[in-house]
Formats: structure tokens, C-alpha cells, sequence
């Protein structure tokens, strides 16, 4: 689902930076649906939605509406929650 693809900047004087853009899903089907809840049914797992995100190669703004639907359905609770950033435990 993701695309690995390198990418090079020309910056002043001749020299060039390069950089992997990567391109993760942003929608979701009904196979990967399963497979997200069999991950989210493993036992003493610790999530924040960038680890989440990385584990099922999809955006951090979709990994984040998936795991605050799974604590609205009480499947997961939030550990910690400071500003921006969150952990989720099951």
C-alpha cells in the first residue's frame, strides 16, 4: 500500500539533499479493517497514533480517528493525553 520514493532538492551552490517520501493509504477496506482490529485485540499493547500509523502503513490523521472511534466503543482507554500527543492502552 505504501510508496518508498527518493527524492532530491537542489540547494545553493550545486549541492543536492535527498529525502524518502512515503505515501500511505488514506482510506480503508474491509481486509485491512480486520486486520487493524486483530491488532488492536493483542493483549498489553501500547499505542501512540505514529506507531500505530507505521505498523498498518496508513496516515497518522486516519490513525488517529481510528483509535479515538475505538475508545468511544470502550475497547481502548487513553493512558496519557497532554496537548497533541496521546498513548493508548488495551
Amino acid at each position: 500500500m505504501s510508496e518508498t520514493k527518493i527524492v532530491k532538492k537542489k540547494k545553493k551552490w550545486g549541492k543536492t539533499t535527498s529525502y524518502n517520501s512515503i505515501k500511505r493509504a488514506q482510506t480503508i477496506d474491509d481486509a485491512k479493517m480486520k486486520e487493524i482490529e486483530e491488532a488492536l485485540k493483542k493483549k498489553n499493547n501500547v499505542f501512540t497514533p505514529t506507531t500505530f500509523a507505521t505498523q498498518q502503513e496508513i496516515t497518522v490523521s486516519l490513525a488517529k480517528k481510528l483509535l479515538d472511534s475505538q475508545v468511544e466503543a470502550g475497547k481502548l482507554s487513553i493512558v496519557y493525553k497532554k496537548s497533541g500527543n496521546r498513548i493508548y492502552k488495551n
